[in-house]
């Protein structure tokens, strides 16, 4: 059983915020981690998050992009409309994983390496000087 943090709750509440149940680019991820707590998620945190909500069958890396999985989309979308404002959205995201029982079922490693990382973060500032 995975050890839940801040930080996993965060970055999945970031992928369900940036497309709602759609796959999302690493670009989108980064732009709603951003806006729920004002800070870049490290290729790191993204590659160890995204792992173990991969291995619990959480998170479904799809290509380029990351999705929650159907059989949680419900469960997730219900505590990210909870009570709390969008910088309450990662408190939000860890209370679910720490209230429902996870179990890795995968040994499904997520690597966000830095190339992939740089380029998406290049992606979302130029879309935050286009807005």
């Amino acid at each position: 059983m995975h050890q839940w943090t801040w930080t996993d709750g965060w970055l999945l509440m970031a992928v369900f915020m940036a497309k709602q149940g759609e796959p999302a680019e690493l670009h989108e991820i980064i732009a709603a981690a951003d806006a729920m707590n004002h800070a870049i998620p490290t290729p790191s945190e993204l590659s160890s998050a995204f792992t173990k909500l991969a291995q619990c069958e959480i998170l479904e890396p799809v290509g380029d992009r990351y999705v929650v999985s159907e059989r949680h989309l419900s469960g997730v979308a219900t505590a990210y409309s909870g009570k709390g404002g969008l910088v309450r959205t990662p408190d939000k995201g860890l209370k679910w994983l720490l209230e429902t029982s996870h179990t890795p079922s995968t040994a499904e490693q997520v690597v966000v390496l830095a190339a992939k990382f740089r380029h998406a973060f290049k992606q979302y500032q130029a879309r935050l000087k286009e807005a």
